[in-house]
């Protein structure tokens, strides 16, 4: 009978650990890390059964998950470590933004009565003309005349009174080195319609030669005055 021998299987030693140098994340989407193991040949290694221990030293402009999945946080640069049994190597990730190409506004011009509202919509794309998600962006919105119409950070617009303004939507890309971009849309803010006109006295009682002053209010459709208004009085008496 053969005596039995105890095997020992042992894993290639790793030599090295390559990542790519001076990777670029963008915000919009997650990818993976990219890493090299290699042995003292410099033959790659299977990673399976190994701990891949990443470490950023900035967790506020990424945050990595232990199969390499980059999460980016905010637009920044951060070293990058990963350990795999002893061996550790780094590079430099750099969180940017895809720039943005234009903003094109569904309804480039407006009409409107005091007191309504316009939510604008719009599409953003970028210089292939893909489409990029709003959130990602900072966008700033303002109104030529603030007397006529307001927006909010969001677009939407509020009328005030009667008269033109242009609303523009900015987003500016001086943190990834690229120039504004900007679209304006118009707004008319029409005069609130006369419903009625209603006399504030009854009767007026002049002799000949006599000049005398008519009270009188212009109402909406509601019922509510608008002030501002013409309006002519006639006499249906010779």
């Amino acid at each position: 009978m053969q005596g039995q021998r105890d095997v020992r299987v042992t894993r290639v030693p790793v030599a090295s650990v390559v990542l790519l140098p001076n990777q670029i994340v963008r915000l919009e989407a997650p990818q993976i890390l990219r890493v090299a193991v290699l042995d003292s040949a410099a033959n790659p290694l299977s990673t399976t059964g190994r701990v891949l221990r990443f470490v950023p030293e900035d967790t506020t402009v990424v945050s990595i998950a232990a199969s390499g999945l980059v999460t980016p946080r905010r637009i920044g640069r951060t070293r990058v470590s990963v350990t795999v049994d002893t061996v550790t190597a780094a590079t430099l990730l750099e969180v940017t933004r895809v720039p943005v190409g234009a903003i094109f506004f569904d309804s480039t011009t407006v009409t409107r009565l005091p007191g309504q509202t316009f939510q604008q919509t719009f599409r953003i794309v970028d210089s292939l003309a893909r489409r990029l998600d709003p959130a990602t962006q900072r966008i700033v919105w303002t109104s030529s005349n603030l007397d006529v119409a307001q927006v909010s950070n969001t677009g939407l617009v509020t009328m005030r009174a009667p008269g033109l303004a242009a609303i523009r939507a900015r987003i500016d890309q001086s943190d990834i080195l690229a120039g504004a971009v900007v679209a304006d849309f118009s707004v008319t803010v029409l005069p609130t319609p006369a419903a009625r006109v209603t006399l504030t006295q009854p009767s007026l009682s002049l002799r000949p030669g006599q000049n005398g002053l008519v009270g009188f209010s212009v109402l909406d459709s509601a019922g509510t005055a608008i002030f501002g208004r013409a309006a002519a009085v006639v006499s249906n008496s010779n």
